[in-house]
């Protein structure tokens, strides 16, 4: 079971489909620049016990200029990415490219409040997946 794949596989789907805004994972982050999106996968349990079926969570968070950046654009820019993972199609287009598992299902489970850290305006989401792998 490998998580990581599956945050490197959303990462490369939400890279096509957010050009003007890099994306990384939680293991490639070194020497971020304003703006950023960053994808973070963590098992939460086996749900099939032997059958390698396992409860995801999927962590997507938008890192954006807290000076620079309008809110209202941040804000935009999240339900983008939000609107380009949660569509059907999603699913299916990462099941395609998926190196070593079958992902079953993708749904948005928490919106968490926007807040400032430090330079940055911080916008998180996330997502539940059950993948077998």
């Amino acid at each position: 079971m490998n998580p990581h794949s599956v945050a490197e596989s959303v990462r490369l789907y939400m890279q096509e489909r957010m050009p003007g805004i890099p994306v990384h994972t939680a293991l490639d982050n070194g020497g971020l620049r304003l703006p950023y999106l960053l994808v973070q996968a963590t098992a939460n349990s086996e749900i099939v016990p032997g059958n390698a079926t396992w409860e995801l969570t999927l962590a997507l968070e938008l890192h954006t200029s807290a000076h620079e950046t309008d809110g209202p654009d941040a804000r935009s820019a999240f339900a983008e990415a939000l609107q380009a993972l949660c569509k059907h199609d999603a699913r299916l287009e990462l099941n395609a490219a998926a190196p070593d598992f079958h992902l079953y299902a993708l749904r948005l489970t928490l919106l968490d409040r926007a807040e400032v850290q430090d330079d940055s305006f911080v916008q998180h989401a996330y997502l539940r997946a059950v993948a077998q792998f």
